[in-house]
């Protein structure tokens, strides 16, 4: 088992080397081959078992992992939005149908001593289910699109600390300087 060949390449060969090494100076001093077959076995002691591993570091997290949440939270976002958009479809059509059958029935009203009261109470009736509807596709609408607005703004938000870092200069504002005074400037800095 001493001359067994580690690893594929260089690299890989050192890097376990130094694993095994650093295992056999955690373990104590017994033989290299005992510490060797102890560290890639659980130990047992007093009746339980401990198993050596290694320490595990969690990765922080990457830009790329957190652009990747963006873009799924973003996408998960449209895709709600346009379920709603479908919804709202389906509910427009059904009031439709409803206004309509009402609005029949309104027509039908002529006669009677109530029938001026009765057709403009269906009138208003009709009117405020509009409304109601409209008012309620409108705030669902326009919480989604804050919603996707908000989540789309944070890349532009991350840009723009970058970019706010650089001042704009007009070219009246720009001195003409020579390369004489850039010398004497910076002379400090050569010598």
């Amino acid at each position: 088992m001493g001359n067994r060949r580690i690893g594929g390449n260089s690299r890989v060969l050192r890097k376990k080397k130094l694993k095994v090494s650093k295992r056999s100076t955690t373990l104590g001093g017994a033989s290299t081959a005992s510490r060797v077959a102890t560290a890639s076995t659980a130990v047992t002691a007093g009746g339980f078992t401990v198993k050596k591993t290694g320490l595990r570091l969690k990765k922080s997290g990457s830009r790329a992992a957190a652009e990747k949440k963006r873009l799924a939270a973003l996408r998960a976002l449209q895709k709600e939005r346009s379920q709603l958009l479908k919804r709202q479809a389906a509910e427009r059509m059904v009031l439709k149908e409803h206004t309509r059958d009402l609005e029949a029935r309104r027509q039908r009203i002529r006669k009677g001593e109530n029938a001026k009261t009765e057709r403009r109470e269906l009138g208003k009736y009709i009117r405020q289910l509009r409304e109601e509807q409209t008012s309620k596709h409108e705030s669902e609408l326009r919480a989604i699109e804050e919603a996707i607005k908000i989540q789309d703004s944070t890349k532009r938000c991350n840009t723009k600390r970058v970019e706010e870092d650089w001042e704009d200069i007009e070219d009246d504002d720009v001195d003409e300087i020579d390369e004489n005074e850039l010398q004497d400037m910076f002379a400090h800095l050569t010598t």
